[in-house]
């Protein structure tokens, strides 16, 4: 690390760093420091840089000024007529906090979603624009005495009594050209061959586009 010097840095790096210039940062940085929440990426780019690999890219982890923590994305590329000596490398650091803080909120409020609906007592269930089941939630066992996955694929309306099912067809094909809520009443039949009755609740979900989601 020793053989490596920082010639030049923006004013975005320094600032981030909590120095006031460029000079005040080159005379007090050290390669490490970029790295020392994450040596894994240091050690990468090092080994990278010695199999011959002119351009190197990575997420890690950092801490800059203050103590603020944050993930960035490295871009090591190999100056042109250097890649013999690796005399210059040019290295662009983009700071990704941000992006990271909103998938890990989207995860955190996906997982709590999905802990709702596999709790619940209700079936909860989605369909293609086919009429397909491709989402139920385990409440479907109690239900229809289905495991949820016997009842993905499949359409909707086959587990209705035979007399029914063209009418249901022809309901859903409605929904779809003109409706955008629906509530119905509904008799399906269980894994055991006896009746159901169902109230269906659901909404068709476009896109801007107005084709169905």
């Amino acid at each position: 690390l020793k053989r490596i010097k920082v010639l030049s840095v923006n004013r975005a790096t320094y600032t981030a760093f909590g120095a006031k210039s460029e000079e005040e940062f080159l005379a007090n940085f050290h390669l490490h420091s970029l790295f020392s929440q994450d040596f894994r990426v240091l050690r990468e780019t090092l080994i990278a840089l010695a199999e011959g690999k002119h351009q190197f890219r990575s997420e890690f982890y950092y801490r800059p000024a203050k103590g603020k923590e944050g993930y960035a994305i490295l871009h090591l590329d190999v100056a042109r007529g250097d890649e013999a000596t690796l005399e210059r490398v040019i290295v662009s650091v983009i700071d990704i906090s941000d992006r990271k803080q909103t998938e890990s909120a989207l995860k955190e409020s996906e997982s709590k979603y999905r802990a709702l609906v596999e709790a619940c007592q209700d079936m909860i269930w989605s369909v293609d624009a086919q009429g397909n089941y491709t989402f139920v939630n385990p409440a479907v066992r109690t239900i229809y005495g289905y495991e949820p996955e016997e009842m993905i694929g499949r359409a909707f309306h086959d587990f209705a009594p035979i007399e029914s099912r063209d009418r249901m067809r022809g309901e859903f094909d409605l929904l779809l050209s003109e409706k955008k809520f629906f509530q119905y009443v509904i008799v399906n039949i269980s894994a055991f061959n006896r009746p159901i009755h169902l109230l269906f609740n659901g909404f068709v979900r476009r896109n801007t586009e107005g084709h169905i989601l």
